[in-house]
């Protein structure tokens, strides 16, 4: 997969990066994936996002149909307090590649599980599928959201996220109609990531073949 790395400044926040994965042959209209990620790769450096998940995959060598849009979180601020400048940065990104905007999902690790969360209840609409890993949100917002399809991840030994942001989002997910899955994994600490993105099919999951 080819990479393509964009810079974007914003009032207050001088430079922000964001990394887009596109197939080498690029068919039509493109499924797309956001993704989000933890705190630990917050920063200027965009060789950071390679540390984990996707786009550590993506710079391995893996093949994923779909345009991956991973951008990148400035220092010492969570993806819910710039909300207004992802959903800026997403719109450009939509704009210049050739992505069909009815195949759009989102997912994110940690930080990046509340910010899946946030965005989709921000705007619903621009989400045909949701994944949060280790990592959800506010469970009163989840009416917003019960048109998305819901997978969440989490380990039940994981001591910087308690399992029971997950659990909670699940219950208010499934009392308000959504399609949701809850996967606990037993023993397994903060890194549920791995696990989740690579002994399960989420990733096929996420790359929306046609939207119904």
């Amino acid at each position: 997969m080819k990479k393509h790395l964009h810079t974007y400044s914003f009032d207050g926040i001088e430079t922000m990066y964001c990394q887009v994965w596109l197939p080498d042959e690029v068919e039509g209209p493109l499924p797309a994936i956001l993704f989000l990620h933890g705190a630990g790769e917050r920063g200027l450096d965009e060789t950071l996002l390679a540390f984990q998940a996707l786009p550590k995959y993506l710079t391995a060598g893996r093949e994923i149909p779909a345009a991956v849009i991973c951008p990148q979180c400035p220092e010492n601020i969570k993806w819910k307090e710039i909300l207004p400048q992802l959903g800026y940065l997403l719109e450009d990104v939509l704009k210049q590649y050739p992505i069909d905007r009815s195949r759009v999902s989102i997912t994110g690790l940690s930080m990046g599980g509340f910010g899946t969360w946030y965005a989709a209840c921000t705007w619903p609409e621009k989400f045909c599928r949701a994944a949060a890993i280790c990592g959800a949100g506010d469970p009163v917002l989840a009416p917003l959201v019960k048109d998305i399809p819901w997978r969440l991840y989490h380990g039940d030994a994981d001591q910087a996220v308690e399992p029971a942001y997950s659990e909670k989002a699940y219950a208010a997910l499934q009392a308000a109609g959504a399609r949701a899955e809850l996967t606990i994994y037993p023993g397994v600490t903060h890194n549920s990531w791995d696990k989740a993105y690579l002994e399960t099919d989420l990733i096929d999951w996420l790359v929306v073949k046609e939207n119904r």
